[in-house]
C-alpha cells in the first residue's frame, strides 16, 4: 500500500498549484507496476534517498525526451499526457514528494509553454534551473511534509515573483480549473463566451497555455474521474460508475478507456490493478 500525505497550497500559489503530496511505500523485493495513461495534471516529482523507477513503453510508443543518465538527488517533470505510454515499474524503498499543478500552473510559473512539456518526461534541472536540485536536497534534510511544503512554497513563489512576464490570463485560469473541477460540463462554446472570446480564440489560446484544447481535457479529467471512482469504490457497477462520472453509458467509457490506456475497463484493472494508496489530507 502507498501512503499519501495531502497539502494544499498557500497564499498566491493557490492559482498554480493544486496539492503537495508525498508518497511513501515499500516493495518488500515485489515490485508493482504503475501505469502511464492519460492524465490530467503536469508535476513535478522529487526523489529522497530513493531508486528512479524503470519507465517500461508500450510496443508502438517511440519515446521523446525520457529522462536518461539520472543525476542524485533526482528530481523530475512528467508533462500532462494525451495517451497511454507505459508503465513506471517500482522495486525498492519511496520517499516521493510531488507537486500536482493546476493546467495553467507549470507554464505560468516557469514560463515555459504547456506544449513542450505534454507526453513528455524531463530531468527537472533541465527545465528549472540548478535551484531544483537545491529545494531536492533541502527536502533531504527534514521529516515532515509541512516543512517540505514549505521549502516548496519559497521556491515557487520565487520563481513566480522573478517572471516579468507572468502568464496570467485570469479568464483562462477560471476556464481551466472550472473544467477541471467539472468535466462533464461540455458548453466550451459558453465558456468561450464568458471568457469574452470567440470560440476560435478560446481554443487556441486554451491550447497554447494548458497544453491542450478544452474538449480533451475534459474528457482525459472525466476518464481519470470515473478510474478513481472504480479504483476507490470496487464494488460499483461500471453502470454506477458512468453515471456517477457523467458518462451518458458504457460504450463511451469503454471508447475512453480504449483511447487512454489502450485496453477496456475491465481488461485495464485485470492485467494491470492501479495501486491502492491511502491518502490523507493534512
Amino acid at each position: 500500500m502507498v501512503q499519501t500525505s495531502i497539502v494544499r497550497p498557500n497564499g498566491i500559489l493557490k492559482d498554480y498549484i493544486q496539492s503537495y503530496e508525498l508518497r511513501e511505500f515499500d516493495t518488500h523485493g515485489h515490485g508493482f507496476e504503475k501505469p502511464i495513461h492519460a492524465f490530467h495534471e503536469a508535476m513535478i516529482s522529487l526523489f529522497i534517498d530513493s531508486p528512479f523507477p524503470i519507465i517500461n513503453t508500450v510496443t508502438d510508443y517511440r519515446p521523446h525526451y525520457l529522462v536518461e543518465n539520472k543525476k542524485k538527488p533526482f528530481s523530475g517533470v512528467m508533462g500532462m499526457q494525451s495517451f497511454m505510454k507505459g508503465s513506471f515499474a517500482f522495486n525498492g524503498c519511496y520517499k516521493i514528494f510531488n507537486i500536482q499543478f493546476k493546467p495553467m500552473g507549470f507554464s505560468s510559473i516557469f514560463k515555459i509553454p504547456a506544449s513542450m512539456i505534454l507526453d513528455r518526461f524531463y530531468e527537472a534541472e533541465d527545465l528549472c534551473t540548478q535551484e531544483i536540485r537545491e529545494l531536492n536536497e533541502q527536502l533531504h534534510e527534514v521529516k515532515g511534509i509541512h516543512e517540505m511544503v514549505a521549502y516548496a512554497e519559497r521556491f515557487l513563489e520565487k520563481k513566480l515573483s522573478s517572471n516579468t512576464c507572468l502568464w496570467k490570463a485570469t479568464c483562462l485560469i477560471k476556464a481551466s480549473e472550472f473544467l477541471l473541477n467539472h468535466p462533464n460540463f461540455y458548453s466550451i462554446e459558453q465558456l468561450s463566451h464568458q471568457s469574452n472570446m470567440s470560440l476560435k480564440t478560446f481554443e487556441r489560446k486554451f491550447s497554447e497555455q494548458v497544453g491542450m484544447g478544452p474538449k480533451l481535457f475534459a474528457r482525459i479529467r472525466r476518464f481519470n474521474l470515473a478510474l478513481d471512482m472504480k479504483l476507490y469504490q470496487p464494488e460499483s457497477s461500471w453502470m454506477d460508475v458512468c453515471i456517477q462520472s457523467g458518462y451518458y453509458d458504457q460504450m463511451h467509457l469503454i471508447k475512453d478507456f480504449k483511447a487512454f490506456t489502450t485496453q477496456s475497463p475491465s481488461a485495464f484493472f485485470k492485467t494491470t490493478p492501479p495501486v491502492f494508496e491511502n491518502y490523507s489530507y493534512l
